[in-house]
């Protein structure tokens, strides 16, 4: 009998001893998936073109991300498509975090109503992070004739087609906001659309277009070569007050313009934490915060379910005012 109750007291302590393990083995797991992540170079795809706003802004963050996750952090343009060739591959991308892409708010959220895409805005992808609003303004030269917007359409109703205007997407919000503004007017204008929002800047100091539509307007105007006429959005530019919004002016659509980090769908929660705290770190760094008020941006940060809801609301209303405007 004694010998029985010592035989289950041992196959009991053998039993304990092997659900410890099990429960060890289960921690242990958990607790090295929470920590391995990153353990290799992770790749931002770019949205638009090297030089450009979206492109700078990303390049002003890697230094320090690489810092923070001990890892290198690589930039790898895929501008064409007005931005969906990087949303493009992105949502063919595993999705691991070592494949992420920069992003205006904006192009995921227009280009379904615009053209055919193998993706959904909302279900396809997984917001990390948005870290900046930039302001798109209408800009002629500072040899031009025209000193307010008025002017423009003035000339633009004297001579249909002839103002020829560029921006860097033809399916952005500032893009769509601007086309909804001249419509607005019942005017007739060209617009040439580019690749990128330097390439619209050398384009309009060149003398080959007329206005530019974009956020790379920093430099040419401190060097006195543009003036500009509106900005695309709502509120003031911080550094230029004066500086009327298409909100401001009454017109039917204005653009929100956020610059973020957008990954594939079905990214682990963990992983998305690490990055989102990562660039949100890297954001308030008094570098990043001085860098964007040169560029003249506006740092606002929302994290990846602030965003996500952000997304979900913007790609809804964008739906309704393609509707009813166009």
């Amino acid at each position: 009998m004694k010998r029985k109750k010592r035989l289950i007291s041992i196959l009991t302590n053998l039993l304990l001893i092997f659900l410890i393990m099990i429960v060890f083995s289960e921690i242990t797991q958990v607790f090295a998936e929470e920590v391995s992540y990153p353990d290799r170079p992770i790749t931002i795809l770019g949205m638009f073109s090297p030089g450009g706003t979206v492109d700078t802004v990303a390049r002003l963050l890697v230094d320090g991300l690489e810092k923070r996750l001990n890892v290198p952090v690589l930039i790898a343009p895929k501008p064409g498509a007005a931005g969906a060739l990087s949303l493009n591959v992105l949502s063919q991308s595993v999705p691991d975090g070592y494949t992420l892409c920069t992003f205006i708010t904006s192009i995921p959220s227009l280009l379904p109503n615009f053209q055919d895409v193998p993706w959904d805005p909302i279900e396809d992808f997984t917001y990390i992070c948005q870290y900046v609003v930039s302001f798109e303004t209408f800009s002629v030269r500072i040899d031009s004739p025209w000193k307010s917007i008025e002017d423009v359409i003035e000339y633009a109703r004297k001579n249909p087609g002839k103002f020829k205007w560029g921006a860097a997407s033809p399916r952005s919000a500032t893009t769509t906001a601007t086309k909804a503004m001249f419509a607005h007017y019942n005017v007739e204008t060209t617009f040439i659309p580019f690749q990128g929002g330097i390439e619209v800047m050398t384009n309009l100091l060149g003398g080959h277009i007329d206005a530019s539509v974009v956020s790379e307007w920093t430099s040419p105007v401190e060097a006195g070569e543009i003036r500009l006429l509106a900005h695309t959005g709502t509120g003031e530019i911080p550094e230029y007050p004066e500086v009327p919004s298409y909100d401001k002016l009454g017109y039917p659509y204005y653009a929100y313009s956020g610059m973020g980090i957008v990954g594939p769908k079905g990214m682990d929660e963990k992983v998305v934490e690490i990055l989102e705290e990562a660039f949100e770190a890297e954001t308030y760094t008094e570098h990043f915060i001085e860098s964007v008020r040169k560029l003249g941006l506006a740092l606002v940060f929302k994290g990846s379910e602030e965003l996500t809801d952000f997304m979900r609301n913007d790609v809804e209303n964008s739906k309704k005012t393609v509707e009813e405007l166009f």
